[in-house]
């Protein structure tokens, strides 16, 4: 059984993965660089977890078995924050 601790450790890591998701949205709407290098690993996670979703029935195994394909999101999110919150990161009309 998980102590208190355990389950706020757990409730604020999902927040940052839930926050960074909404930087993954961004970068995909607004960023330049949303070409193929970026919709190839979506594209592959995506599909991925769809497949497992699909085909797992125990849902804790599908929890872990899915973790690293959604960490692609969740780096492209963070990446997608820090262009958000740092205007010299992002590139001007040429």
């Amino acid at each position: 059984k998980s102590n208190r601790i355990e389950v706020y450790i757990a409730g604020m890591e999902m927040l940052c993965c839930y926050i960074a998701f909404f930087g993954w949205a961004y970068w995909m709407a607004y960023a330049r660089r949303a070409g193929l290098q970026l919709w190839v690993p979506t594209l592959f996670g995506l599909s991925v977890i769809l497949l497992m979703g699909l085909t797992v029935a125990n849902v804790g195994t599908l929890y872990r078995m899915r973790f690293p394909f959604i960490m692609i999101f969740i780096a492209f999110g963070v990446a997608g924050l820090l262009q958000f919150f740092n205007p010299g990161c992002r590139r001007t009309k040429e």
